[in-house]
């Protein structure tokens, strides 16, 4: 690793609170856009091989269109994070939190994000089956997680995460500036299939109209942080 490389992370890792490092000390608070947003800065330094914009970004000015591979943080009206990506060139959902369906307020980020892959006034949506929160507060946990897995080319499918060592397994990680995989532990049996959802274009609300986690305690504050990053990535997940 090299001195500008050093510098990034050194710079992402300075805009963090001490409110901030206080969240990833509670084991029951959400982590906010500004734990996000450092921890892909880490994350995409490391493996500068996909397409992709910080939570801050797409909150400040709006998503730009993918026009490549890449993973997308998104936050769902202020109470919860997940991942979507289109590293297999079609638009996946990875969710903690899944109920098998997916708000309008994501949706329209989706159609935002990924317009350019909509046919026919539909973008089809496939959610992952992967591995589920047990609390109200780890969805953060888990996005950081299933990126790290995919980026190091693991399957978010074929594994459960260990809840009770995530987060300090993430603090961990951002102090040594430097991210391995989460702990976690490999399904028995089969791993699920994904479901696909059609989400028409005409159903959605407008882009002016999605919310974004701004302004609030817990879990973000707006800011003009962040940039797009390109990435290549051999994703292993089927």
């Amino acid at each position: 690793m090299n001195d500008v490389d050093n510098a990034n992370k050194d710079g992402a890792l300075m805009i963090m609170t001490s409110e901030d490092w206080a969240i990833l000390s509670s084991p029951t608070e959400w982590l906010n856009d500004t734990v996000i947003d450092v921890a892909q800065t880490i994350l995409f330094e490391e493996h500068p091989l996909v397409d992709s914009q910080t939570p801050a970004v797409a909150y400040a000015t709006g998503f730009d269109a993918a026009i490549v591979q890449g993973l997308q943080v998104h936050n769902d009206n202020n109470v919860h994070w997940l991942l979507s990506s289109t590293l297999r060139m079609r638009v996946e959902i990875f969710d903690s939190l899944s109920s098998g369906d997916l708000s309008e307020n994501i949706k329209t980020q989706l159609l935002d994000k990924y317009r350019s892959l909509v046919k026919d006034g539909y973008l089809d949506v496939f959610i992952a089956p992967v591995s589920q929160q047990t609390n109200s507060f780890d969805c953060g946990l888990h996005v950081i997680a299933n990126m790290t897995e995919i980026l190091l080319g693991g399957d978010p499918m074929s594994i459960n995460y260990v809840e009770k060592q995530m987060r300090a397994h993430l603090l961990h990680c951002l102090k040594n500036h430097h991210f391995e995989k989460f702990p976690s532990k490999n399904r028995c049996g089969r791993k699920g299939q994904f479901k696909m959802l059609k989400v028409g274009a005409n159903e959605a609300q407008t882009t002016k109209h999605i919310r974004f986690a701004t302004n609030v305690k817990s879990r973000g504050r707006p800011r003009q942080a962040g940039h797009q990053r390109r990435l290549p990535i051999n994703f292993n997940g089927k």
